[in-house]
């Protein structure tokens, strides 16, 4: 993984955690290990990862690392060959501003009822 800094000159990483039927990718600041934020997913069975919510504590807001967690978090979910289904607003948006070419769809009815069907 690639030296990541946010937009202060802090380091971060993003690492991929989970607990039962919901993970997340969380960006860490590697001096505090304090958690920066997260966004939350699910994997269905047809091979998609399926994001429903991402947020950035809100003391970190203009440190750039919704960003950073959204680069590394579709990068993984590319790196494992599933396809990204984007629920959550700021992945979408995020896909769409960067022109992100990775495999993706939008989320559908069926995609907001499986998550909320498994939380």
């Amino acid at each position: 993984m690639a030296d990541l800094t946010d937009k202060k000159g802090n380091k971060v990483s993003v690492l991929n955690q989970g607990k039962g039927n919901i993970h997340q990718f969380v960006i860490v600041f590697d001096e505090s290990n304090e958690v920066g934020g997260f966004a939350a997913y699910m994997d269905n069975d047809a091979n998609e990862r399926i994001f429903f919510h991402t947020e950035t504590a809100e003391k970190y807001q203009g440190y750039g690392l919704a960003s950073i967690l959204a680069s590394e978090a579709l990068a993984a979910t590319a790196k494992e060959g599933k396809k990204v289904v984007a629920a959550c607003p700021y992945i979408r948006t995020y896909i769409q501003k960067h022109k992100w070419d990775g495999d993706h769809r939008p989320a559908g009815p069926a995609d907001i009822m499986y998550v909320q069907e498994h939380l």
